[in-house]
């Protein structure tokens, strides 16, 4: 049975949902379902005809394209309270890449044309659709920008810089992975940063030298 004060407490915190009266949004939780992940299972594949919106309301996942050669090219990471993929639903078109999670998962799933039917007309949700979208568009973009301009070294040192929080728990296997590098290119890579003084270790990576490690990646 779904806790729906719960539940709109967390969706509330969703740029889609913000404006919306607890009215509308129990009426949305009515048409919508729960379903819960463990670690490490797919949400959704690529390819896969795109008929919920899906809204993660705790745990993490990630977002991946399968590549035609084999391996994989990840696309974002996300965790709670976010919507997932919408924009296949508005294309009406198939997921273009997977979604994994990568904890224990709970996520709300709208169908989306009853979603487009009973609230799009709303131009509240529609205006916080566009801003959720804007959002999205503009991580896309950074990832094509990293993808096409900088080096194995400079996109190192940047995601040292950008997740130096992160560093000491997660493996270097998992952050190749983000970067769409090899595990023995980020080996190489993070020795190269250790013997330039850059870093004090490299498993986890330790910062000793962050204007060193910006300049790398010409950030000013």
């Amino acid at each position: 049975m779904i806790k729906t004060d719960e539940i709109i407490d967390q969706i509330k915190t969703c740029t889609y949902f913000q404006n919306m009266p607890d009215g509308a949004l129990e009426k949305l939780i009515s048409y919508s379902s729960i379903k819960n992940f463990e670690d490490d299972s797919i949400i959704f594949y690529q390819g896969e005809q795109a008929s919920h919106m899906h809204i993660l309301l705790e745990g993490s996942i990630r977002i991946y394209k399968s590549k035609p050669s084999g391996g994989e090219v990840e696309l974002m990471k996300a965790k709670s309270v976010t919507s997932i993929a919408e924009l296949a639903c508005f294309e009406k078109i198939a997921y273009p890449s997977s979604c994994m999670s990568t904890s224990a998962c709970k996520i709300l799933k709208i169908p989306f044309d009853t979603f487009e039917k009973e609230f799009l007309c709303d131009t509240e949700i529609s205006f916080g659709m566009i801003k959720s979208l804007s959002l999205k568009l503009r991580s896309m973009s950074s990832l094509i920008e990293r993808e096409l301009t900088l080096s194995s070294q400079q996109k190192v040192a940047k995601f040292i810089i950008d997740n130096q929080e992160r560093l000491s728990e997660i493996k270097q296997v998992q952050i190749a992975s983000e970067l769409n590098i090899t595990p023995e290119t980020l080996s190489r890579m993070l020795k190269k940063l250790f013997k330039a003084g850059l870093v004090s270790s490299t498993n986890p990576p330790i910062v000793s030298n962050e204007e060193g490690l910006r300049e790398i990646y010409n950030l000013y």
